[in-house]
């Protein structure tokens, strides 16, 4: 039983969890809809921000301007030469950031 603060009347808590029936659903669905918005690759977290994978190590960055690189372009697959150890994270997508030392690339499409 969730229990007021002080001066809040018991009538005005609800609790947090959810119950009932379909509790159980509605908690996986919420679960799944959390898995599918992010992604741990080689040792980095990427969240998807609409149509965009971001690593998390941008958010460090946020002054810097992207390189923006085109994917499947001859610069995407020069930078793929220069980098072989962001294969793995080059494939999380087609639209994505990642950060390279020191360095912040948008790959887009």
């Amino acid at each position: 039983m969730t229990v007021p603060p002080p001066g809040i009347s018991p009538s005005r808590v609800r609790p947090s969890v959810v119950s009932g029936p379909g509790a159980s659903e509605l908690a996986k669905s919420r679960s799944d809809e959390y898995a599918q918005q992010s992604k741990f690759v080689k040792g980095r977290t990427f969240f998807q921000n609409g149509a965009q994978w971001v690593d998390t190590e941008v958010q460090k960055l946020s002054g810097a301007k992207p390189v923006r690189v085109q994917f499947a372009s001859a610069e995407y697959f020069d930078l793929l030469k220069r980098h072989p150890e962001a294969q793995e994270w080059l494939a999380t997508g087609r639209n994505l950031q990642l950060v390279l030392r020191g360095i912040v690339y948008e790959i887009h499409e």
